[in-house]
């Protein structure tokens, strides 16, 4: 287990009537702030052009 802030981006999508989960990255978080987190999803989605048509579902993980 780390002690390291970490971001995982999975993008799930329909395809033919079907849901489709795909795993784009994970990342140790150096800013922790909202606009830290959101840079690093937004790296990830830029890589796959898929920004403009985004809905956006979070979890924070943290117990």
């Amino acid at each position: 287990m780390s002690c390291k802030p970490q971001c995982s981006t999975v993008l799930r999508c329909v395809l033919d009537s079907d849901i489709k989960g795909v795993f784009i990255g994970y990342d140790i978080l150096m800013d922790t702030t909202v606009g830290g987190v959101a840079e690093c999803i937004f790296n990830h989605l830029d890589k796959y052009d898929c920004v403009e048509k985004l809905i956006a579902q979070t979890y924070d993980g943290a117990k």
